[in-house]
């Protein structure tokens, strides 16, 4: 947690996180109107702390609740949002 670089977690949570969720918000549409499913591929870092990487980590636990939002916005549809974790 000492040597947390700014410019580094900027870039970590842009491609995480930021640029699914921007991607997303313009496919919502065409998702809904087609019935697509949607699959993310998270990794199992989001289910826990990790003291190597601890922004890359919390970047994933937050796409984990990209993947719950999603589900909760399309639950009246009947597209399909899976998340996984290999």
């Amino acid at each position: 947690m000492e040597e947390i670089d700014y410019e580094h977690m900027q870039t970590t949570f842009e491609v995480n996180l930021i640029g699914q969720s921007f991607l997303l918000s313009g496919l919502m549409n065409e998702i809904k109107v087609n019935s697509t499913d949607i699959i993310f591929i998270g990794a199992t870092i989001g289910y826990k702390g990790n003291e190597f990487m601890p922004m890359y980590s919390v970047s994933k636990r937050g796409m984990r609740g990209l993947v719950e939002n999603c589900r909760l916005a399309l639950k009246s549809s009947s597209c399909r949002v899976i998340g996984v974790s290999p």
